[in-house]
């Protein structure tokens, strides 16, 4: 099975390369799809030096859209059929393990 993972991006330029390599982690075949929506930490930067590495995608906005918008966004770019979001909303999600919470 192969699940995208979509992961909305605001300023997240400090956290996002450990969370890219924890969703990575994983024991399913994925792809990364990471929208950053507008940020201006240097985010949008390091989606594009990521969406560089095999199996992530970068989807960039021009204005910040929301949250909301961001996950339409990846969902419409996904290559699969099942979005993780979905799956992950279970407690049965076979990456919920690897999600750490600090």
């Amino acid at each position: 099975m192969i699940v995208s993972v979509v992961i909305p991006v605001y300023n997240e330029a400090a956290t996002l390369a450990q969370i890219v390599e924890r969703v990575r982690e994983a024991p399913v075949t994925s792809e990364i799809i990471l929208v950053d929506d507008c940020s201006t930490d240097g985010s949008r930067e390091l989606v594009k030096t990521l969406a560089r590495g095999e199996g992530v995608q970068g989807v960039f906005h021009e204005v910040n859209r929301g949250k909301g918008a961001a996950l339409r966004s990846g969902y419409s770019a996904r290559y699969t059929t099942t979005p993780a979001g979905r799956l992950c909303n279970r407690s049965s999600c076979p990456l919920r393990r690897y999600a750490r919470h600090n």
